[in-house]
């Protein structure tokens, strides 16, 4: 099935539930979900040379933010992907969670336009990268992957370095074998990284992400915290939980 025979077969699975239904509306988030999670992974693969193994295991929410690096004109559509990660979590994880239909109807009449947007702005991606000096396809690709490593401890020492090494190249005249060496090896162990991240160490299935709301009420406040949950879908195993 490719992408648009995939999207059709997802909008058409939506549109046939009742959701007047509160139990139906609970299972019209899964092709909802999977409409985004399936179009952002392909133009991250297609386009952006993203690697499908990385954003596999992810959650909408971070398969969105990864490819925010590569694209224009995103955060309009935070707010969209954001809220239907969560609605995705809440049914999930909370038996008692119903969305409310204005709430899906509102994420589905925002989808045509969102599918012409992500198809344009990835394809303008891919075409204004093809034609970069490779100096600047150098150090566009060198500041993505100081990004993303901002979150690995064990990768601080060589962000550092190689943060230091990238601000002394002004031109392609600066560049050495040494520099391409370090950018495939540190490209390499940040993509290691986020591969190791969603696999479980106790059976070896996949990890996946989600976040759930801590709430808590003290006197007449209340208070609540996002929180970032990683854990094996096969076994109970739990890898983390914090504030994200």
């Amino acid at each position: 099935m490719n992408l648009e025979e995939y999207m059709k077969a997802t909008l058409d699975e939506f549109d046939r539930f009742d959701l007047n239904q509160a139990y139906t509306r609970r299972v019209a988030v899964k092709p909802l979900y999977d409409f985004f999670q399936k179009l952002v992974i392909e133009m991250g693969v297609k386009n952006c040379h993203l690697l499908k193994g990385t954003l596999n295991p992810m959650a909408l929410s971070s398969r969105w933010n990864l490819l925010k690096d590569y694209l224009k004109d995103t955060d309009r559509w935070d707010e969209i992907i954001n809220r239907l990660q969560n609605m995705r979590n809440d049914t999930n994880h909370k038996d008692d969670y119903c969305p409310e239909k204005k709430n899906l109807q509102s994420i589905r009449q925002i989808v045509p336009e969102f599918r012409t947007w992500i198809l344009l702005a990835a394809t303008d991606y891919r075409e204004q990268s093809e034609g970069l000096p490779f100096i600047d396809m150098y150090r566009r690709y060198s500041l993505i992957y100081i990004r993303r490593s901002s979150h690995i401890p064990s990768l601080a020492l060589e962000q550092e370095l190689f943060s230091k090494r990238l601000s002394e190249i002004e031109g392609f005249h600066d560049l050495t074998g040494e520099d391409f060496i370090q950018l495939i090896n540190f490209v390499r162990e940040v993509e290691r990284y986020d591969q190791r991240e969603f696999t479980c160490l106790r059976c070896g299935g996949r990890l996946e992400e989600y976040f759930e709301s801590s709430e808590c009420t003290t006197g007449s406040h209340f208070s609540g915290d996002l929180i970032r949950v990683i854990a094996c879908d096969s076994c109970d195993y739990v890898k983390s939980r914090e504030k994200s």
